[in-house]
């Protein structure tokens, strides 16, 4: 296995075990993005949250450390205390399919086009932006396994 490789895993390694603390800085994630400026990859995702959530916190400490590499266009809507927003999450939960009685947060639609349930990886949030990013968002409803399985 050459040098770069192995660089790379190490760096997601160390990236995982942070982001179960809720502690990804700039730093980790520019080692796994490897100074590729990437702000030519846009995305749009939509977060319903809920105020209080670790999951949701950390989700959007990883997008914000995420938006300094790529072109990301953020809309948070708090779901635990305004009727309003959850009432739409549901309905988004119901137009992809999904049941309602499963909705949690944080609860993420990328492009309109891809809705994903609960805390993923750095790893996937990399795979899902370049991947959205580039035109092939797949569609569906999506958690980190099902990110992970994503060719």
């Amino acid at each position: 296995m050459n040098k770069e490789i192995i660089a790379v895993l190490v760096a997601f390694a160390m990236l995982y075990g942070c982001l179960g603390q809720g502690q990804v800085s700039n730093e980790e994630v520019e080692k796994v993005l490897n100074g590729t400026d990437r702000k030519n990859v846009s995305v749009d995702i939509l977060m319903y949250y809920g105020e209080g959530c670790p999951h949701c916190a950390n989700t959007i400490t990883l997008i914000n450390e995420l938006n300094q590499s790529y072109n990301i266009s953020m809309t948070l809507k708090e779901t635990w205390h305004n009727d309003a927003n959850q009432n739409e999450m549901y309905a988004t939960y119901n137009k992809f399919g999904a049941n309602t009685s499963l909705a949690g947060v944080p609860t993420m639609v990328i492009d309109k086009k891809m809705m994903i349930i609960g805390e993923i990886s750095v790893k996937n949030w990399i795979k899902v932006i370049d991947t959205c990013g580039n035109g092939k968002c797949p569609s569906g409803v999506f958690d980190d396994d099902k990110v992970s399985a994503m060719g």
